[in-house]
């Protein structure tokens, strides 16, 4: 697994082995892929695109992070920020969702960064634009609020109850201290060391930079959590720490833990492998060591302490508590409050709050007479915001009225306890009524036969209907002929999509190296004196954008799995050396932004352009083979 990579939009054009020649698995996927877009073309068409920006605090002091998030529905594109004079823009992701619920289909994209504020004031970060289908789409304004508090120093940190404890010089592999003059050491800490069964945990790593130059994306390697249930807490975060008197600049991740059963737990050790380039400290014993020292590169393994958290079982339970931990709400409704008699009334049930809603158990619903019920489905949605797991379950039940009559549904219950308060709590839903009618005279309903299928239920019929001759003239019909054509049709639109697809996979590369000379012309004809970290933010996405596509690489993809597709297109060895240095450049000027001058600003503009050169060439052996 690798950190500090931006999750990016991944999937490049798929070329189609053996020419023109069509296979029947092919085609049959072709086929389904064309009947999916023109099921679902109409809704994508009827949604508007919307961009939405969002920040998790409005105030914050020098030296904190601010996370700004822009989500953008019904549409494809990259946003382009607005002006931040006084911030420095750190890219922290990109995530996507699609779904298709009823029919309805829906698209979201979700752009993070964080930023850091250079100095207090207050602030107006403009709105985000977006270019869709010749349409510019904008985001609202965010008003920030900075403070002249200093930045993080070395105040005593949190201890596992929440209280301060000792400061502690960091530690290093192995449990080895770090001395004051390291240049990087990693760490992890837990927000609290007891906590109950199915309450949150938040363990956080953190990566102190203070001067090493990375030559390589370094490796993350999370530890091991046997007896908890865990969830990533993204986005990763970036900012600047002083400890011991000397800055650092952290990288940050959470994971959210939840102990599963009672009793003592270890969190294992996380680990983080890179390359750092020698600082050139020189041997005061050896005048020549200075020399010696130059360009050389070494490997750092830096490992976490393990850390203990003790599980605790809720205190004298009460026998309707089924294990539910944290803070909930619960509410029910129907989706209708009168009904035929025999015809079916969908029952919803929702469970919302703080906590692993995934362990809260499916309320129970009491025994109601004059009604059979029928289980129907069951969905869970989770979130993660301010680094706490939230989380919503709905559970639908099929109620079938056997009588007439004015009925109340009973009120449901759920009991949870609240790890805060250290007590349990009970929520009810209201009563709801509903109202059963005689159905109509001859139907189906009325006469107490199998009702119409509603939600995910198709109830059996249990008796046969009329049977009646096919008739004779089936082939004169024009539907008949209709539908023999309808995969000819089909076949023909298929074929059309996979050349559409050839096409654009032959372009593909001129396409790619397009976006990466434009990115890279942006960032060498920046102002003198410019902020360059945003443009070098841009650069490295274009990069893995290219690489994606032009290699046919997973998104996020690491540096083994880019040299293995380079050598199974038989890239050109001077390509290879060209694509690893500049890639090891631009990671070394982005975890150094100290480093980042106007001349460092036009070598990895030159180096960007060869860059396009070496994916062009490697994309057009590949397509050669």
């Amino acid at each position: 697994m690798s950190i500090f990579t931006e999750r990016l939009p991944g999937g490049g054009l798929v070329s189609l082995p053996g020419g023109p020649r069509v296979r029947p698995a092919a085609l049959a996927a072709a086929l389904l892929a064309w009947l999916c877009l023109a099921i679902a073309a109409p809704a994508a068409r009827a949604e508007e695109p919307r961009l939405q920006a969002a920040v998790d605090r409005n105030v914050a002091g020098v030296g904190e992070q601010i996370t700004y998030t822009l989500t953008l529905q019904g549409g494809d594109g990259s946003p382009k920020l607005p002006p931040m004079p006084g911030f420095v823009v750190y890219a922290a992701g990109t995530s996507r969702n699609i779904s298709i619920v009823n029919g309805k289909f829906s698209a979201a994209a979700t752009f993070a960064y964080v930023l850091m504020p250079k100095g207090p004031g207050k602030f107006t970060l403009g709105p985000a634009e977006v270019e869709i289908g010749g349409k510019v789409v904008r985001s609202n304004s965010i008003e920030l609020e900075v403070r002249s508090s200093p930045p993080v120093t070395n105040a005593p940190p949190q201890g596992p109850a929440g209280r301060g404890a000792p400061v502690q010089p960091p530690a290093g592999p192995g449990g080895r201290r770090v001395a004051r003059g390291d240049d990087m050491f990693v760490r992890a800490s837990v927000d609290r060391a007891r906590a109950y069964v199915n309450q949150q945990v938040t363990w956080t790593f953190k990566f102190y930079n203070g001067s090493g130059r990375l030559t390589r994306t370094p490796e993350y390697s999370g530890p091991p959590v046997t007896g908890f249930w865990s969830e990533d807490l993204p986005p990763q975060r970036n900012y600047y720490e002083v400890v011991n008197g000397r800055q650092y600049y952290v990288t940050e991740l959470r994971m959210a833990l939840f102990p599963t059963t009672p009793g003592r737990h270890v969190i294992g050790r996380a680990r983080l492998r890179c390359q750092v380039e020698e600082s050139g400290r020189p041997d005061p014993d050896d005048p020549f060591s200075l020399f010696q020292m130059r360009g050389r590169v070494r490997e750092a393994s830096l490992t976490t302490d393990p850390l203990e958290i003790d599980a605790l079982v809720p205190p004298k339970s009460p026998p309707e508590f089924r294990g539910a931990v944290g803070r909930y709400s619960l509410e029910a409704s129907v989706d209708r409050q009168e009904a035929r008699q025999n015809e079916p009334v969908t029952l919803t049930v929702r469970v919302r709050g703080q906590g692993n809603v995934k362990t809260v158990p499916d309320p129970q619903l009491p025994p109601l007479n004059n009604f059979k019920t029928y289980a129907g489905s069951s969905n869970i949605s989770m979130s993660k915001t301010e680094s706490q797991v939230r989380g919503e379950k709905t559970v639908q039940t099929m109620l079938l009225p056997e009588v007439v009559g004015e009925y109340t549904l009973p009120p449901l219950s759920l009991v949870y306890f609240d790890p805060d308060l250290r007590e349990y709590r009970t929520v009810r839903t209201a009563p709801i009524p509903l109202r059963v009618r005689a159905g109509e005279a001859g139907s189906a309903v009325a006469a107490g036969g199998p009702p119409r299928a509603a939600g995910d239920v198709r109830f059996i019929r249990t008796e046969p209907g009329a049977w009646r001759a096919p008739r004779t003239d089936f082939l004169s019909r024009p539907s008949t002929w209709a539908l023999e054509a309808l995969p000819l049709a089909g076949w023909l639109a298929a074929a059309l999509l996979m050349n559409l697809r050839e096409r654009a996979r032959r372009g593909a590369p001129a396409r790619g190296g397009g976006r990466l000379r434009a990115a890279a012309r942006r960032l060498g004809s920046a102002p003198p004196g410019t902020d360059a970290a945003p443009l070098l933010a841009e650069l490295q996405r274009t990069v893995a954008e290219v690489l994606t596509e032009s290699l046919a690489l997973p998104a996020g993809f690491t540096r083994d799995g880019l040299d293995a597709a380079l050598a199974a297109r038989r890239t050109a060895a001077e390509d290879v050396a060209v694509i690893h240095a500049e890639l090891e450049r631009q990671d070394r000027f982005r975890y150094a932004p100290g480093a980042l001058t106007d001349a460092a600003r036009a070598e990895l503009a030159a180096g960007a352009e060869a860059l396009a050169r070496a994916v062009d060439s490697a994309r057009r052996k590949g397509g050669r083979r």
